[in-house]
């Protein structure tokens, strides 16, 4: 049920992709379908939206979580998205998430520090 409800929430937020990623441990890849948790759109305020996690760091479990365009987006929103980025991506290492905390308004994105505690697992070992 857990998987089932992983697959579908993730759906919303993430689409296919190669199988390369910008976070360590984020591609999940089951009978040749490859599914990119580092990187989806979404739309906010009625505007699509990029958030991705990059500069991860399996060592202490930190990333960042990027949101762009800014323009029409409040810090409190992209704080409220870059919760939710780090809550599926922890979830998917079957890890706790660190609350995000805003780092910079860099260029046209949002950028904010987060990360997953304890055990980070291989995406391999989900595949049924």
């Amino acid at each position: 049920m857990r998987r089932a409800f992983a697959i579908g929430a993730t759906s919303a937020v993430s689409g296919l992709a190669g199988v390369s990623a910008g976070a360590e441990g984020l591609v999940v890849s089951c009978g040749g379908q490859h599914v990119d948790y580092s990187e989806s759109t979404t739309a906010i305020g009625g505007v699509e939206r990029t958030v991705s996690i990059q500069d991860s760091s399996e060592e202490d479990g930190s990333f960042r979580v990027r949101i762009s365009p800014v323009t029409g987006l409040s810090r409190e929103q992209a704080l409220t998205q870059a919760f939710m980025q780090t809550d599926i991506a922890c979830m998917q290492l079957d890890a706790r998430p660190v609350p995000a905390k805003f780092i910079e308004h860099s260029g046209d994105a949002w950028v904010f520090a987060s990360g997953c505690e304890g055990h980070w697992v291989r995406m391999e070992d989900k595949c049924p």
